[in-house]
C-alpha cells in the first residue's frame, strides 16, 4: 500500500468513525424519508379525495335521474294507476302510493341541495325547477284523488277515446296521454281542470328535460 492510498484509507476510517458524520448521514436519510412518506401520503390523499368526490356525483346522478324517469312517465303512470284499479279505494291507495314516490324523491333532492347548488353547473336554477315541477305533479295527484271521494266522478270502465288509444302506453304523444287520463272524469269542470293541470305540467316537463342536467352531473365522474 503506498502512502498515498494510507493516507486515503486512514481519512476514510477517521470519516466513518466520527460520530459527527453519522449524525449528518442519519438526518440526510431520515429527511428523504419524510419526504417519500409525505409525497406517498399526498398521492393516497388525491386517489381518496377522487373517490370521495365519483360517490358524491354518482348519488346526485342517481337522484336526478329518478326524478327525470317519474316525470318522463308521469301521465301515463297515473292512467295506469286509474286502469288497473278495481275501485275507488283502490285507486285511492295506489294514487297515494305515487304521492309517496314523488315526496321520497323531493326529499332526496332537498337533503342534498347544497351539493347540487355548489359541485353542479346551474345547480340553484336547476333543484328550484324540479322542486317545482314535483310539486305539482303531487298537487295533481293531490286533486285526482279529491275529485274521486265521488264514487261517480270518474269512469273506472275503459272510455272511448281509452278504445282508440289501447296502445298509450308505447305513445309518446303527450296530447294522446293527456286525452285519455281526461275522458275517464265525468264531471266537464272537473274534467276542464284536470286537463289544465297536465297542460302545464308538460310545458314545464319539457322545461326540465331540456335541462339534460343529469348528463351534465355525469360529466363531473
Amino acid at each position: 500500500m503506498t502512502a498515498k492510498t494510507q493516507i486515503y484509507s486512514n481519512s476514510f476510517v477517521e470519516l466513518i468513525t466520527n460520530p459527527d458524520w453519522w449524525i449528518v448521514l442519519f438526518t440526510a436519510i431520515s429527511t428523504i424519508a419524510v419526504i417519500v412518506i409525505a409525497v406517498v401520503q399526498i398521492r393516497i390523499q388525491k386517489q381518496q379525495a377522487k373517490a370521495q368526490e365519483y360517490e358524491l356525483y354518482k348519488e346526485l346522478y342517481v337522484i336526478i335521474q329518478d326524478a327525470d324517469w317519474a316525470i318522463e312517465g308521469f301521465i301515463v303512470s297515473i292512467y295506469r294507476r286509474i286502469k288497473d284499479s278495481k275501485n275507488i279505494e283502490e285507486l285511492q291507495d295506489n294514487l297515494e302510493d305515487a304521492q309517496k314516490y314523488l315526496s321520497k324523491i323531493n326529499r332526496q333532492i332537498e337533503q342534498r341541495v347544497v351539493d347540487f347548488r355548489l359541485k353542479t353547473k346551474n345547480g340553484r336554477q336547476s333543484i328550484m325547477q324540479y322542486l317545482n315541477i314535483l310539486g305539482m305533479m303531487r298537487m295533481l295527484i293531490a286533486k285526482i284523488r279529491d275529485i274521486v271521494r265521488d264514487d261517480e266522478s270518474i269512469r273506472m270502465h275503459s272510455t272511448e277515446v281509452d278504445k282508440e288509444y289501447r296502445y298509450i302506453f308505447t305513445r309518446t304523444d303527450e296530447m294522446i296521454q293527456k286525452a285519455v287520463l281526461v275522458s275517464r272524469f265525468t264531471n266537464i269542470d272537473d274534467a276542464k281542470q284536470i286537463d289544465e293541470l297536465v297542460e302545464r305540467f308538460f310545458t314545464i316537463k319539457g322545461n326540465i328535460l331540456d335541462l339534460k342536467y343529469a348528463e351534465s352531473i355525469a360529466d363531473n365522474c
